[in-house]
């Protein structure tokens, strides 16, 4: 038996985390809410990086998770019609300072998302912090999925919607 994290090899068990699906699932549920304007918060693709990051970058990223996440994001992206380039990428470094840089950011667009998938429930956390800082509130005014089920997701206020992993 193996964890897998990022690999797969079929001639052994493995315990691993679908991070596509799950991605897949968490911008299909956003998606069937209504939502048009998304964004990504997303956790570190580089050693160095912070700020909006291009598909090819994505796709680029040192860390599997990240990239991972996002192809499924862009998955049901693609399904619903919704053009990838519409749906800024943000890299944080997965802490309050990056995520709060960012989401001040992303909210002085003229057309801020109404809905944002976070790669983790850490900076989804983050991110809601930041909203209520702002005089925003979640679900009203965006809608936010989180990844991981971490056991302060269920005890958040509000509640995170995540995806939960093993």
């Amino acid at each position: 038996m193996a964890l897998a994290i990022g690999a797969a090899d079929s001639t052994i068990p493995a315990i691993g985390v679908d991070n596509v699906s799950g991605a897949r699932m968490a911008a299909k549920h956003l998606i069937e809410l209504g939502h048009r304007r998304l964004a990504i918060l997303g956790t570190s693709m580089s050693e160095t990086g912070r700020g909006r990051r291009t598909e090819s970058e994505v796709l680029a990223a040192t860390y599997s998770t990240s990239r991972d996440r996002a192809i499924g994001y862009w998955k049901a992206l693609d399904g619903a019609g919704i053009a990838r380039d519409s749906v800024p990428v943000y890299e944080t470094r997965e802490d309050e300072a990056s995520t709060h840089a960012v989401m001040a950011e992303m909210f002085a667009a003229a057309a801020p998302p109404t809905a944002i998938l976070a790669m983790s429930d850490k900076i989804a956390m983050y991110a809601v912090d930041w909203l209520f800082r702002s005089g925003r509130t979640v679900p009203d005014d965006v809608s936010m999925v989180g990844f991981d089920g971490v056991p302060e997701s269920a005890v958040a206020t509000p509640k995170l919607t995540t995806i939960a992993q093993p």
